[in-house]
């Protein structure tokens, strides 16, 4: 595909995986420079998973099983770094967002830590989320100092 500009907030739905080179800010929001849009499919998400040792609970299996007791899964990727955001509604139109066992996102890398969270709040925005709540799948005992410190602080 060819690249074209879009804003984020018009392209996120439920079980749609997004690839991007770069994020970039304007007055009107973020804007994403997009290297490929598509539709993901489960095999797709769950070999990216399964090459960078991403966790279980960040499979497209446990998504879709979550969906059925009301959770919502979203799907970010940014070049090797993703996330699967599930969304439960909450009354007035708002919801909580929650990122089961860690994105996966080289932690001590800043400038894609900041990438696929600009996408992750892009994303939670859209859908009113209250709060977000990420589980590291980081072990601070086995971490080195850096990882721990870039764990923490974001």
């Amino acid at each position: 595909m060819n690249s074209k500009k879009a804003k984020v907030t018009t392209v996120f739905e439920p079980a749609d995986i997004l690839f991007f080179d770069s994020l970039k800010y304007n007055p009107d929001g973020i804007i994403v420079l997009m290297k490929n849009l598509l539709t993901a499919t489960p095999t797709h998400w769950n070999e990216h998973l399964s090459d960078r040792q991403g966790h279980l609970l960040q499979s497209w299996n446990w998504g879709e099983f979550k969906h059925h007791f009301g959770w919502t899964p979203q799907r970010i990727q940014i070049d090797a770094a993703a996330a699967q955001i599930l969304f439960r509604q909450l009354p007035l139109g708002f919801s909580v967002a929650y990122i089961p066992k860690s994105p996966l996102v080289d932690w001590t890398n800043r400038e894609q830590c900041q990438q696929l969270f600009s996408a992750i709040h892009t994303a939670e925005k859209k859908q009113r989320a209250v709060f977000l709540k990420v589980e590291p799948d980081v072990w601070l005992d086995d971490a080195s100092p850096q990882q721990a410190q870039a764990a923490q602080t974001h």
